[in-house]
């Protein structure tokens, strides 16, 4: 810090006197000198915050490059059996990857938002609190991207069913055809028709019988308990999962609740094995992981820190102010009741002074900031009771105001702490390890159901040569060509119903393209953002170097 040079006349009065100089600094400078520090760690912290944003970003991304280039080498290295399951990986990878980017921002901006209010930093960490939530956008659509050009868009259990059974469909018309074709069956009389049935239908018990013993059945069976053993599971947590959803549906993070996708498997009278999908709304799609709940900390934080600051204190004078949620100014209700008092005691104040003055006495006065002339005793006292009775109902309405305001807070804190206890008193591993285990057991039914069906095929083809056999028993003849043609139509119609489905489950060419241009536009007004950083970086650096504010202290002779 600079110091200006002593006066001559001092300095001579100090030597003269025989003095020493006191080195002691000034209570006023030493606040200066200490506020002048305390900017520095300010801006330092802010400047990590900044090098840690970049960082964040350059490492989401570099994981999701490494992720991506890994599932395409998966997919390479893989037969098709296997791609299903790398695909479902990589989901959840992304999602992770998603999800711990989004925790990683959030922590920051709750980093950043101390110093929003105070006025020498704000304006930087604002704008780099605006930066971050930018670059977490950024991410999200990236994230998108990367799903949609791997085909990963939001599955379905439903569509996954309805896709492997419009396949056995087709097989089973296949078979029927390759039955019409076959032209010994066509030469056949109907007492031969009749033994050929009886014989394939020996064969089809047989086979029945005999595959209810398979691994591809006991497999499917076995996985389908699992399912059932982990929903059991899920249960003795369904309570608490309500009431902390009741509150705040925490497990998604978005307040909304969602739903999860699994299999069930049923065993039909005759002992074959169905599989139906099922959405169940009390297991929600996302575990409770650490960002779902911060956020939900964070809601409620600020709920009770806006019912708060809108409160105000009870020693708030007249023009204590807060900041509503879009950063509007109004005062505090202690603030509208201290403003109420003074209002009162201004009005009675000139109700005493008109009071005291004679009858043809003339006043000119300034009341609330303005100045009145010319008033006789009679028409003051006329408006100063006005005032009061107006100063009397705005502190009766100010009154009412902390009244509904105290409750707000009140409220505000209940939900805070019914939250809370709620989430205390979930067990979280439990909770996630049921969810987890209910994706791995359905997802077991699902690659278990599609083994199931390539067993199956020899009993649809039995199935399928008897039903045209009795086809062609009860009609006598029948229009082969005819049949044939209705069922290559039916394979036609569930070749579309597939194609559909699968083209239904991934972010088509158009969301491709869409979500491109939100990140190209994106990218540009996060370019921009940087500089605008860069710019509230300078001027804060600007303000704390400068000498302007930086008073110089003149040395004092000590006695």
């Amino acid at each position: 810090m600079k110091k200006k040079l002593m006066m001559v006349a001092v300095l001579l009065g100090a030597l003269s006197l025989g003095a020493c100089v006191d080195d002691n600094e000034s209570a006023s400078v030493t606040d200066i000198r200490g506020a002048k520090a305390e900017q520095l760690r300010s801006l330092a912290t802010l400047n990590e915050a900044k090098a840690e944003a970049e960082l964040i970003r350059a490492n989401a991304e570099a994981a999701l490059q490494q992720a991506q280039a890994a599932y395409e080498q998966a997919k390479a290295d893989s037969m098709n059996i296997y791609n299903d399951k790398a695909e479902q990986e990589y989901a959840l990878y992304l999602e992770k990857l998603e999800a711990e980017t989004r925790l990683e921002i959030l922590k920051q901006q709750e980093e950043l938002a101390q110093y929003q209010e105070n006025q020498l930093t704000s304006k930087y960490a604002k704008e780099l609190a605006d930066l971050l939530e930018m670059q977490e956008d950024l991410m999200v659509l990236k994230v998108k991207v990367a799903k949609a050009e791997a085909g990963l868009g939001a599955g379905s259990a439903t569509n996954v069913v309805t896709i492997l059974n419009e396949k056995q469909k087709i097989a089973e018309y296949e078979a029927q055809i390759a039955v019409l074709q076959n032209e010994d069956y066509i030469t056949l009389d109907d007492a031969e028709l009749l033994a050929e049935i009886a014989t394939k239908e020996q064969e089809l018990e047989v086979a029945k019988k005999a595959f209810i013993s398979s691994e591809a059945y006991t497999t499917l069976y076995a996985n389908g308990q699992k399912v059932e053993d982990a929903l059991e599971a899920f249960e003795e947590q369904q309570e608490l999962i309500n009431k902390v959803n009741d509150v705040y549906y925490v497990v998604t993070g978005t307040g909304t609740q969602s739903g999860l996708d699994y299999f069930m498997v049923q065993q039909n009278s005759d002992g074959s094995l169905d599989v139906n999908s099922w959405w169940r709304s009390s297991i929600t799609d996302a575990r409770i992981d650490e960002y779902q709940k911060l956020q939900a900390d964070r809601q409620y934080a600020e709920k009770v820190a806006d019912a708060t600051a809108a409160l105000g204190k009870e020693t708030d004078k007249a023009d204590a102010t807060y900041k509503d949620e879009s950063g509007y100014e109004h005062k505090t209700a202690y603030a509208e009741r201290a403003d109420a008092a003074d209002w009162l005691k201004a009005a009675q104040d000139l109700q005493t002074k008109f009071a005291a003055l004679a009858e043809d006495d003339v006043l000119d006065f300034e009341y609330r900031g303005i100045t009145y002339t010319g008033f006789t005793k009679e028409r003051g006292l006329d408006f100063a009771a006005g005032e009061v009775e107006s100063a009397q109902d705005a502190s009766a309405v100010a009154e009412n105001l902390i009244a509904e305001r105290k409750a707000q807070l009140d409220e505000a804190t209940v939900a805070q702490k019914e939250y809370q206890d709620a989430l205390a008193s979930l067990d979280l591993d439990a909770y996630n390890q049921a969810v987890a285990d209910v994706e791995t057991a359905s997802q077991a039914v699902e690659e278990a159901y599609e083994a199931y069906q390539e067993a199956y095929e020899p009993i649809t083809a039995l199935e399928a040569e008897i039903d045209v056999l009795n086809n062609l028993a009860d009609n006598g003849s029948i229009d082969i060509d005819g049949e044939i043609a209705e069922l290559e139509k039916s394979i036609a119609e569930s070749q579309k119903i597939i194609a559909e489905l699968e083209a239904g489950e991934v972010e088509s060419a158009w969301y491709i393209e869409y979500y491109n241009a939100q990140i190209e536009g994106l990218e540009l007004r996060i370019k921009a953002q940087q500089q605008i950083v860069e710019a509230a970086k300078e001027a804060l650096e600007a303000s704390i170097n400068s000498d302007e504010d930086t008073p110089a202290e003149e040395e004092t002779p000590a006695a």
